[in-house]
């Protein structure tokens, strides 16, 4: 059955579209996309900006929310990022409340636009449309991060994603071979996943963190694949290094991870060279700001802003995506023009926020949970400013006992990094109730709205 969801088939539209649009991916997008990565940083820089100026003046011109937020730059040249603090930002409330108006005069009718929706932090999912004939320039950022690590076209892929996310009419190069991708069915617990990958034997297997982590314990447990894929490739949450080697070590492949939104497409993928995330630079432009939203200079940690370089249906420009990086100040190792991302933290929903203004990211946390043998699985909530609930699954021969020593230990582990105001309290979870097709956040913070506004502009993120 067709999944619901994914908007319409842009193979159904008017065949000169679809040869057009082939014809422009073939000529223009696939070059583009290869060969910029290789540009100098200077003309990579330039490039960037040179795009921010077009997609500024398109949105000015012709979408309503732009009209007016734009008015005072709309006719203005951007050539240095200093200038980039002329354009306001664009806050998720925004996206999510006044989707007329940010949609193009010029737009294609609703029903030949696409929707990707965020997984809605606050509760409410993000929701952008685009026109999926003109969205090339994201799959070919795919086939960049993917060449980079070894993968070459003929390679089989089995996506473990929201069935919303992906369709099953096939595009004309898997037609003929290439850019095989097959959806993981919905409906599969993770036994029958791992029965099919077993039959089907894919080389690359691609999906959300939290799916492969789920799919290389049930593989852990019946000891190990029949076979070697020669990828594992990781998206949506943030990967730690317990979870890196667990998916390395039960699936037999190397694990890429990138970093991607919804709203804005992918951002920066896994250097294979350097330790960090190479910024795709010529498809987002990416800035590290501070509370007041304010330029950071690299090797400072603050917010990540991004805007979108390509879409024009529905355009994101310096959208507030709420996570915490950090510019590394040293050029790839790869030879590549595009900077690093040397660190990622996660949206600060993720992180936990204590009443003092600190931001503890996850992994402070992670590491007084990942490695107690005694679990089988865990999440971490944070229900207020001074309460986290931690959910725990013991494996089967742990004693009552054992389980009370387990918590108390946790507990002093988590207070000790949160302070000794913070209150832990335990509950249980069954994890055979989660399925290998869902995004399953190990840790869950409070949403921004939950916090108070004084407390809001004293953030401190301790790394």
């Amino acid at each position: 059955m067709r999944a619901q969801g994914i908007g319409p088939d842009p193979h159904r539209r008017a065949a000169l579209s679809v040869a057009r649009a082939y014809l422009r991916g073939g000529t223009h997008v696939l070059p583009n996309v290869l060969g910029a990565q290789w540009l100098p940083r200077r003309a990579l820089e330039r490039l960037a900006l040179r795009r921010f100026t077009a997609v500024v003046r398109h949105a000015a011109r012709s979408v309503p929310y732009y009209r007016e937020a734009l008015a005072a730059v709309r006719n203005e040249a951007f050539r240095e990022r200093a200038d980039l603090a002329r354009v306001p930002m664009l806050e998720k409330s925004v996206l999510r409340d006044r989707q007329r108006e940010l949609l193009a005069d010029d737009a294609l009718p609703a029903a030949k636009l696409a929707t990707r929706s965020s997984s809605g932090s606050s509760g409410v999912p993000v929701r952008v449309v685009f026109d999926p004939l003109l969205d090339l320039p994201r799959r070919m950022q795919e086939l960049r991060l993917l060449t980079a690590h070894g993968f070459q076209l003929w390679h089989r892929q089995l996506i473990f994603d929201h069935p919303g996310h992906l369709t099953d009419a096939p595009f004309l190069i898997q037609r003929l071979g290439l850019w095989r991708r097959k959806p993981y069915p919905w409906q599969l617990d993770i036994e029958a996943g791992v029965a099919l990958i077993e039959a089907e034997q894919p080389e690359v297997l691609h999906g959300v963190l939290s799916s492969l982590r789920l799919l290389a314990l049930a593989v852990q447990a019946r000891g190990g694949l029949s076979y070697r894929p020669r990828l594992c490739v990781s998206k949506g949450e943030l990967l730690d290094v317990a979870t890196r080697a667990l998916i390395e070590g039960a699936l037999g492949a190397p694990l890429v991870d990138y970093y991607a939104a919804e709203e804005v497409g992918i951002i920066a993928w896994q250097s294979p060279t350097d330790d960090g995330y190479l910024i795709d630079e010529d498809m987002v432009l990416l800035e590290v700001v501070d509370a007041a939203g304010r330029p950071l200079p690299a090797g400072q940690t603050g917010e990540i802003v991004v805007t979108n370089l390509y879409q024009r249906s529905m355009p994101i420009i310096r959208y507030r995506t709420g996570d915490l990086g950090v510019i590394s100040p040293h050029p790839s190792r790869s030879g590549r023009g595009l900077r690093l991302l040397s660190k990622l933290f996660g949206r600060r929903v993720d992180c936990i926020v204590t009443a003092t203004g600190e931001v503890h990211h996850p992994f402070a946390l992670l590491g007084v949970v990942e490695d107690r043998a005694e679990l089988s699985a865990y999440r971490i909530v944070q229900r207020s400013l001074d309460t986290i609930v931690v959910h725990l699954a013991f494996r089967p021969v742990i004693d009552a006992a054992v389980q009370r020593t387990v918590q108390t230990e946790i507990a002093a582990a988590m207070r000790s990094r949160l302070g000794q105001d913070m209150q832990v309290r335990f509950e249980g979870m069954e994890p055979t109730q989660l399925s290998v097709g869902d995004k399953f956040a190990l840790v869950v913070g409070l949403p921004d709205a939950a916090l108070p506004d004084l407390l809001r502009r004293k953030l401190k993120v301790r790394l």
